[in-house]
């Protein structure tokens, strides 16, 4: 940027960037543009950030269901139980983070929210610094106020759930990786490597930041002819941080466990028997079953398409398409075609796993990340055109253009809003109640079984002892009433509002059979008012 631009205001530079403003770094000396006084920027930036997630955390008063998971897999870590808190997800660190919050000996509910806080607000500090690398100051601060008010990352930013913490591991990746293969530095090549294997063993997500770790330093490599062969030891030896890292940490604190623990292989498996689908082998029934469980491409396409719109949010989906078109000649260069592919990868990896089972509007999140951006360039191409409508009859000054890009920002800022959710689902708070008064009328450690539907609430709130979640079969009730007796809970669930598409009356059923079985409803009037649709039944001894 000139000294002109500097003098024009915060936003006035963008009004009228054009792409040579932002030339390909690959091919240059890493330089980036800069405001005074950085340090006051990021700072205003990070208590931005920091508003709307104090205020999600506020209307999120219970547990979510994941969370559940991770906390009990945090206690198993506590007693050692290797086995059991990595059986889930193979080597995870989101567990052993709870554990070590644990220690502190406050309550690990509260701890655990106010740590996902705290990485969703600081996920800040890398976001600017690979931003302002690529393009410039201003470009990174416009992407964090985006990624400050973004719907979805405001929503999950408060939950014990392994995103947050994701979210800044996946932005620190790629700000150290950016720095490391621009300065081609073996400190900065290492550290990548540490933030890879933190990242991959939080969410598998993390694998696909190879891909621009690869293409970056491929582009790279033309322009730095002095320091091919130290660009290629340091991406070898970034690579070989993540096998040697989960070695040490088998044969150091795992060394009791009789098996290494690593990575788990479920998407891996599953992307494999979605190729195998396609060819319906005869002598194979098992895949041929699976590819007709799973869902018809349109279908699948159909939902991908809204999940999508719903996890960018409408505004923010809008201006990133505005802010592609605008800057379409920059955002087709090799520079940031790298996590076009990346995005294009995670968008495969969801549409795999959404032919078979329901999908999140989070898996999206590290492509939303990454449009950031984009959907910066979107306000200030909307911003180029109004100029552009209006500047025939109105003089727009340095101050003006200011305040309109100011404008524009509160807008996305108060749609944002409006859009977000912060608070649990009715069906969660009804969990957590029905939880709660099982604790209280029946005390704690109860087995617990629930029929057809997810209730890890219940049982979390209950503090039970254990807890088997059944669904109906095609082969009747018989299946599962032989599990009731084999088990002999205390508690039975069934969701009276539910109904299994194979066996519809296998509800009604289980109620019809219930004094054979040893139990007796609970009558609707003792449960609470937010539970009127759940059956309870309650072993007679």
């Amino acid at each position: 940027m000139n000294n002109m631009d500097e003098s024009m205001g915060f936003w006035n530079g963008f009004c009228k960037t054009s792409a040579e403003h932002f030339p390909n770094r690959l091919e240059d000396k890493p330089v980036a543009a800069h405001l005074p006084r950085r340090w006051v920027l990021v700072a205003v930036l990070l208590l931005i950030c920091l508003l709307p997630r104090l205020w999600a955390a506020w209307h999120w008063d219970i547990v979510c269901t994941d969370g559940v998971t991770y906390l009990v897999e945090a206690e198993a870590l506590e007693r050692r139980d290797f086995d059991f808190a990595f059986s889930g997800r193979g080597l995870n660190i989101y567990p052993v983070i709870l554990m070590w919050l644990g220690k502190t000996g406050l309550d690990i509910v509260q701890v655990g929210q106010w740590w996902s806080v705290a990485m969703a607000t600081l996920a800040i500090l890398p976001l600017f610094g690979w931003v302002r690398r690529q393009f410039d100051d201003r470009v990174a601060a416009a992407a964090c106020l985006l990624y400050a008010f973004q719907p979805i990352l405001v929503k999950y930013s408060p939950l014990i759930m392994r995103d947050p913490t994701f979210w800044f591991l996946f932005n620190l990746s790629i700000y150290l990786m950016w720095r490391a293969i621009m300065e081609v530095r073996l400190s900065l090549f290492l550290a990548t490597g540490i933030a890879l294997t933190l990242a991959i063993h939080t969410r598998q997500e993390g694998w696909l930041l190879l891909v621009p770790l690869v293409l970056w330093s491929v582009f790279r490599l033309p322009s730095i002819a002095g320091s091919r062969l130290r660009l290629t030891i340091g991406v070898v030896a970034c690579m070989a941080v993540i096998p040697l890292s989960v070695a040490l940490v088998n044969v150091t604190w795992l060394r009791e466990c009789p098996q290494w623990k690593t990575f788990r292989g479920g998407d891996i498996q599953r992307t494999t028997a979605w190729l195998k689908s396609f060819h319906r082998p005869a002598k194979e029934p098992a895949v041929v079953k699976a590819a007709e469980e799973q869902k018809s491409a349109g279908r699948v396409a159909q939902q991908m398409a809204v999940r999508i719109a719903k996890s960018y949010s409408y505004v923010y989906g809008l201006l990133m398409l505005a802010g592609l078109w605008g800057r379409r000649r920059i955002y087709f260069r090799r520079d940031h075609q790298t996590l076009l592919v990346m995005s294009l990868l995670v968008f495969a990896a969801v549409w795999i796993r959404c032919s078979k089972y329901d999908i999140c509007l989070r898996y999206f999140s590290p492509v939303v990340i990454v449009s950031l951006p984009w959907i910066a360039f979107g306000v200030f191409w909307v911003c180029d055109l109004m100029v552009g409508w209006t500047g025939w009859f109105f003089s727009w000054s340095p101050s003006r253009r200011c305040t309109l890009v100011t404008v524009l920002f509160s807008a996305v800022v108060v749609a944002s809003l409006l859009e977000t959710s912060p608070g649990p689902t009715l069906g969660s708070r009804q969990k957590a109640s029905l939880g709660k008064w099982i604790l209280h009328n029946f005390g704690s450690n109860q087995n617990i079984l629930c029929v057809n539907n997810d209730a890890r609430l219940a049982y979390y709130y209950a503090k039970g002892t254990s807890y088997t979640c059944l669904v109906f079969s095609q082969h009747g009730s018989q299946p599962l009433f032989r599990t009731i007796k084999a088990r002999s809970p205390k508690v039975v669930l069934i969701w009276s509002n539910h109904r299994d598409k194979n066996n519809p009356n296998t509800a009604l059923e289980i109620l019809d059979y219930k004094s054979e079985l040893g139990y007796s409803q609970v009558p609707e009037d003792r449960l609470p008012p937010d539970c009127k649709d759940v059956v309870v039944l309650i072993a007679d001894k």
